[in-house]
């Protein structure tokens, strides 16, 4: 397997993978969502009045609720699935926002546990399948790296994120490669120059 096929077979793995990460952390959500929720908000006001009130205005939900709702966001993670496995070798921005989302998502499980001092539907999944997926994903290959030394990148594209493992960089060459290298100075020198 060359690097190139290697680095797309990693990109398929991390996307392939992301909606069975999601139905996980869904599940544990969809299960135990409405059980929490029967005496949320009267713990909740016990410490924090205000947020208890807001919070009763929602609760409880039902399993079926909840359902509906993973459902409705279940489908925008397999269209985001879908169409990174159509464009591996491409742009994978879609992706990486959709994977940004997932892993900020923990944040708000781990705040509202900590609001409620202890369980919440979805923190379990947290330490055990959203920060273990994320921190894989984040180091795979996340898209094709440039393999034209003549093409252009846009101004806005700034050398901060023409750094290492960009999608805009390259990997380095090896002893005995002959491509050309290409750092963000050179593709910096190749755009024109802005006339006031």
């Amino acid at each position: 397997m060359t690097d190139s096929s290697s680095d797309r077979e990693l990109r398929r793995a991390v996307v392939v993978t992301f909606p069975l990460a999601f139905a996980a952390h869904d599940l544990e959500e969809v299960l135990t969502a409405a059980r929490w929720s029967e005496n949320a908000a009267a713990r909740l006001t016990r410490r924090h009045p205000r947020l208890g009130r807001a919070l009763a205005a929602a609760l409880p939900i039902s399993t079926k609720e909840m359902a509906i709702a993973v459902g409705v966001v279940a489908a925008g993670v397999g269209g985001v699935t879908a169409a990174s496995l159509r464009n591996l070798d491409g742009d994978l921005r879609l992706f990486q926002a959709a994977l940004a989302a997932f892993s900020a998502h923990s944040l708000g499980h781990v705040g509202a546990s900590v609001v409620f001092r202890g369980h919440t539907p979805g923190i379990a999944t947290v330490p055990t399948v959203i920060v273990p997926y994320s921190l894989w994903a984040w180091r795979r290959p996340p898209c094709r790296h440039l393999h034209d030394a003549n093409r252009r990148v846009p101004r806005r594209a700034s050398r901060r994120r023409l750094g290492r493992g960009s999608c805009t960089s390259r990997p380095r060459s090896r002893a005995g490669d002959d491509r050309v290298r290409v750092s963000p100075e050179t593709l910096s020198s190749d755009l024109p120059s802005r006339r006031a």
